[in-house]
């Protein structure tokens, strides 16, 4: 038997973990979490990458799972919403993750009665995609630039430059 540090216990079960079928994809993210919390010079998304067999692209795509607000991972997490729709969720501020959820559902009026109704079924991803590309990734009100003075060409270049 050998003794292991607190780190290598940790990475052996996120491992472990991530090699089991029925894994779920937030558990995954708070497992890789945990290891970049626990070691962040030791444990980099590249690392952990090359540790689990995954791509980077992966293991970051995992991670940014981590943010979303507690109404989204609840619903995530009883598969009301898919890994496609968390990660569009996922990418935007906690008011827009508000929005955006809400938007998944729009027959309910709040995160409760989503979360209340076991059948409930969210919209498509490309209609979600289509969502956030409307309302919010082009909504100019909060823009750091003044919209007014630039052509529309302009202001599609800036925002499409912004959102990334």
């Amino acid at each position: 038997m050998r003794e292991l540090t607190d780190a290598q216990a940790l990475e052996l079960q996120v491992i472990e973990n991530v090699q089991r079928v029925d894994v779920h994809a937030l558990d995954e993210a708070q497992g890789y979490a945990a290891l970049i919390d626990l070691q962040p010079d030791t444990y980099t998304v590249e690392s952990i990458a090359s540790r689990v067999g995954r791509s980077p692209a992966y293991v970051s795509g995992r991670l940014r799972l981590i943010q979303l607000i507690a109404e989204a991972k609840q619903a995530f997490y009883e598969d009301k919403l898919t890994v496609a729709h968390a990660f569009e969720i996922a990418r935007l501020q906690p008011n827009d993750q508000r929005r955006a959820l809400q938007e998944c559902f729009p027959q309910y009026r709040n995160a409760a009665a989503i979360l209340k109704d076991k059948k409930a079924e969210a919209t498509t991803v490309r209609e979600l995609r289509a969502w956030i590309e409307r309302e919010i990734h082009l909504d100019l009100t909060n823009a750091p630039f003044d919209s007014l003075s630039r052509s529309p060409a302009e202001v599609h270049l800036i925002v499409k430059w912004n959102s990334f």
